[in-house]
């Protein structure tokens, strides 16, 4: 179940609806030789007209009856017809075609309505709003939480296992949320997948590259995608961890540059074992004394012993890329509270954490009832080499009515067991009501035709199969106990996502839609179980790896529905957008004068990804803002307007963001996550710096930028990076420039980052201008060196500024002593009345405080200096190099200096 992706849709008159009339017409003129010409055409009326439109009729009928649609809208079809039949596209049928289609008031009015937006979006049906309501008759006692997000990865199936195992884990655990970890089981998961794929491609080493069989497997061998069998194959193997133990990774979550990398390794490692197929066979051939099977039993153990190898590498790649998981025999430790506020505390072992803590769950339980109508009920249904660990447990369905697989799923319901199910999710449903109606888009209508493919055609044709797997946890039952909707939990967040993240689908969503439920033995009929109990045999109906039943498991799209309906709707947003998680903190001034800027946090990010954005660009984050503003403390610096009305504005926190502000944050790093909020992510730079400075600033900035080794960025009008330059531009400058120009946009991407700790190798300096600003040397590990203000290097990597003024501290115990027992003797003279000396040490406080009258002194000669600097500078004058360090103000000595002189000497004390 890999792929949420959408495809074009069909209508919400379904199996009752009728076909179009001119495919069988097609079919049946198609089977006859075309005439010499192009085209012919036959007089209306003329008995050889009609004829052929009669045995046209009787034709197509036959193929209709069967298929249960009505004669009549065959013979409608064909009375349309104008008596002409062709093979290419006629301009004179295009006039005919053209004048009919916007002749009904009906077609009028959806053409000057869907034109202007998402036809989606202008289709949905407000019945269909009104009627699928949130509220159900029955639902769990104790549900998930929290809603799980599968980010940009296809692991629906391993995140509606887990969601289901995570209930009873709850209950016995007595946990008021709780997650199992999805990427312990993903690791293993690809892992087992690398390695049947090198077993297959050691059975299929003879057969074509081009085969059929082997040209699918090879498609995509390690995709996110997998069955229930293939998640119970992982469970009995490797058990379960809390998400706490193997947390998510960036990669884990973002998996497309995983798979990559690791298909494109075994695409290799396949070709290699084919040569060495050849190779061995053709030396043991030579050698003589084996028999054929002899030589193919030796021939495959060398070909495993080179898989060894390969599957090192594999192991390796993912260790890098996605953590090394806990062993399935290695003790953890799992801390946490339960319910009630209690600490505890559960030694065990990923094996026999799923032995002993998942409640009455077993992966041996359970089976997989499916509804494919174009094979007989009530048998057994398997896919030939679909499948993770090499020799597990197959994939098996037990294939049955969706009449049968409805009861089954209240009756777990009414147990209070969660049910998995795998379905089209593209089909007739919205992301962001959570609505599955066939009823929801009004395509027939709009559109004045009838799509009337079957459940069964719709299979064979490839327009629907299993993309998505989600898990049901309530049903709405009528006054006769029929499902009515069904409550689904599903694994794509709670923002943005029907209510909290749990859709809502219709029983008749699920006639169409829904191919599979995984069911307990005890709420199925037990003839169902028996087959399932009996394995393969000869009535099983064995499916080729490509079937459209497996492609739940081998499908290898990433799973984005949200990605998918923007597409659908006709957005222009797929991969470079951001959505607010949290606003942390404000500040005025950042960017312009008296303008609040905000600290944010990005979902499905890290905090190394936190950056400033402004308040015009967080400005439709209004639910969030409201409630930042109801508790953070207002800036004293703040006008009243700021703030003063945000208060009460409300509204959605997500928003939409120009290409130019994503291109920002996506220079940094390639962030591929669909449907994030409208943000702008700009950091102060010195550029931006730059252009809020006074025009004396502005000339003491630009000195201080002339220093020697430090870059010189000049301001930009705007802040997006226009001025990129691509490596043929680079080429054509000189080597120096080149390199200047290489380190500036690196800089350019160092701003878009949240957190610097990584990327800045030291500060060299901090120093004031002549305003008395503090103004930061940064140099990066890319060797860029550039400056920014302190406050900027506070939020970035003020644990490097930390080290920085740490490493230039000067202690001097002797003076902290003196000090001390100066201010002992001070308190007893008082005592006394009396006035006395001070103590032995005094020479040195002494001389401490003499220190600190030189520099009083040194500071008053630098002020004189900093004020003749900021003269020169209304002169239009640009210090030198030797004028700005003549000025400094605080070089590392004088700071060593402060440091020593900020002791308390005798007199304070």
């Amino acid at each position: 179940m890999g792929s949420a992706s959408s495809r074009p849709q069909p209508t919400s008159s379904l199996a009752s609806a009728p076909s179009r009339a001119s495919s069988g017409f097609e079919k049946a003129s198609s089977s006859s030789p075309p005439p010499s010409s192009a085209t012919f055409s036959l007089p209306t009326g003329h008995h050889a007209a009609d004829r052929l439109h009669r045995i046209s009729a009787e034709a197509f009928a036959g193929t209709s009856s069967r298929r249960g649609r009505p004669l009549s809208d065959v013979n409608d079809s064909l009375e349309k017809s104008s008596g002409r039949a062709y093979a290419t596209v006629d301009l004179g049928a295009v006039k005919a075609w053209d004048a009919d289609a916007l002749a009904k008031p009906t077609s009028q009015l959806a053409a000057i309505t869907l034109h202007n937006g998402a036809i989606n979006t202008s289709l949905r049906n407000r019945s269909s709003e009104t009627s699928s309501q949130h509220v159900y008759s029955h639902t769990l006692k104790r549900q998930g939480l929290p809603v799980t997000n599968q980010k940009s990865s296809g692991r629906c199936w391993l995140f509606a296992t887990t969601n289901v195992v995570r209930v009873e884990v709850m209950e016995k655990l007595n946990l008021k949320d709780f997650e199992l970890s999805q990427s312990y089981l993903s690791f293993w998961d690809k892992l087992e997948k690398s390695n049947t794929f090198l077993e297959n491609s050691i059975e299929l080493a003879d057969v074509p590259l081009d085969d059929r069989v082997f040209g699918f497997l090879k498609t995509a061998p390690t995709n996110d995608g997998g069955q229930w069998d293939m998640v119970c194959n992982l469970i009995e193997k490797y058990g379960l961890v809390p998400k706490s133990v193997f947390p998510e990774s960036y990669n884990s979550s973002n998996s497309n540059k995983v798979n990559w990398i690791v298909t494109l390794k075994l695409r290799e490692y396949a070709l290699e074992l084919r040569e060495l197929k050849k190779a061995t066979m053709s030396s043991l051939s030579r050698a003589g004394g084996l028999t054929k099977e002899q030589m193919q039993a030796c021939t495959v153990k060398a070909l495993r012993m080179r898989k060894d190898v390969q599957m090192q590498e594999v192991y390796r790649i993912m260790a890098i890329s996605l953590g090394v998981p806990p062993m399935p025999n290695d003790e953890f430790t799992f801390d946490y509270y339960d319910a009630d506020g209690k600490f505890k505390s559960l030694k065990t072992t990923p094996v026999k954490f799923a032995e002993e803590q998942t409640g009455s769950f077993t992966t041996q339980g359970a089976c997989s009832l499916v509804n494919d109508p174009r094979r007989a009920f009530n048998k057994l249904i398997s896919i030939d080499r679909l499948q993770n660990v090499w020799g597990g447990r197959p994939v098996l369905y037990v294939n049955t009515s969706t009449t049968q697989m409805k009861d089954s799923v209240v009756a777990s319901i009414k147990a209070g067991l969660p049910v998995f199910f795998g379905c089209d999710v593209g089909q007739f449903s919205e992301t962001a009501s959570g609505i599955m109606d066939t009823d929801l888009f009004g395509y027939e209508l709009a559109y004045g035709i009838k799509l009337g493919l079957t459940k069964a055609e719709r299979i064979e044709l490839g327009e629907s199969s299993m993309t998505h797997a989600m898990v049901i946890t309530g049903v709405h039952l009528d006054d006769k106990g029929k499902p009515v909707r069904y409550r689904v939990e599903n694994s794509w967040g709670a923002d943005g996502v029907g209510k909290d993240g749990y859709m809502c689908m219709t029983d008749a969503w699920f006639d169409e839609f829904v191919y599979q439920v995984v069911i307990r033995k005890e709420h199925m009929p037990s003839h169902l179980w028996s087959i399932f109990q009996k394995g393969i045999d000869e009535d099983t109906d064995v499916l080729p790896p490509y079937d459209p039943m497996g492609s739940l498991a081998s499908s290898m799209a990433i799973e984005s529905a949200r990605g998918a309906e923007s597409e659908d709707e006709g957005e222009e947003t797929p991969e470079d957008e951001y959505e607010i998680d949290a606003i942390l903190s404000h500040d005025s001034g950042r960017f312009k004068k008296d303008e609040v800027a905000y600290l944010v946090s990005w979902k499905g990010y890290g905090p190394e990804h936190n950056s400033w954005v402004r308040e015009e660009d967080a400005e439709n984050a209004k639910d969030m803002l409201s409630d930042y503003w109801k508790n953070a403390p207002k800036l004293k610096t703040m006008t009243k307007s700021v703030g003063g009305s945000r208060a009460a504005k409300g509204g959605k926190a997500a928003s939409r963001t120009s290409n130019a502000s994503r291109k920002e944050r996506s220079s940094s790093q390639t962030l591929s996550q669909s449907r994030r909020s409208s943000v702008r992510a700009t950091s102060t730079s010195m550029d931006t710096v730059l252009q809020q400075a006074s025009r004396r600033e502005r000339t003491a900035l630009k000195a201080m930028h002339k220093r020697p080794g430090f870059d010189s960025f000049e301001p930009t009008e705007d802040e997006e990076d226009n001025d990129v330059l691509s490596e043929a531009q680079l080429k054509r400058l000189d080597p120096e420039e080149a390199n200047r120009q290489r380190r500036r946009m690196d800089a350019k991407r160092y701003h878009r980052l949240g957190d610097w700790e990584q990327v800045v190798k030291q500060i060299e300096t901090v120093e004031k201008d002549e305003n008395g600003k503090l103004l930061v040397f940064c140099v990066f590990e890319n060797g860029s060196r550039v400056i920014y203000e302190a406050s900027v290097v506070h939020y970035r990597c003020p644990q490097k500024l930390l080290n920085f003024y740490e490493s230039r501290l000067r202690f001097n115990p002797k003076a902290a002593d003196a000090a001390a027992a100066a201010a002992a003797a001070a308190a007893a003279s008082a005592s006394e009345g009396k006035t006395k000396a001070a103590p032995d040490g005094s020479e040195e406080q002494s001389a401490t405080l003499q220190d600190d009258a030189r520099g009083s002194e040194e500071t008053q000669g630098d002020a004189a200096k900093d004020t003749a600097m900021e003269e020169g500078a209304d002169a239009g004058d640009t210090n030198s190099d030797e004028d700005f360090d003549a000025g400094d103000t605080n070089t590392n000595e004088d700071l060593e200096a402060q440091v020593q002189h900020d002791e308390p000497t005798a007199e304070e004390s």
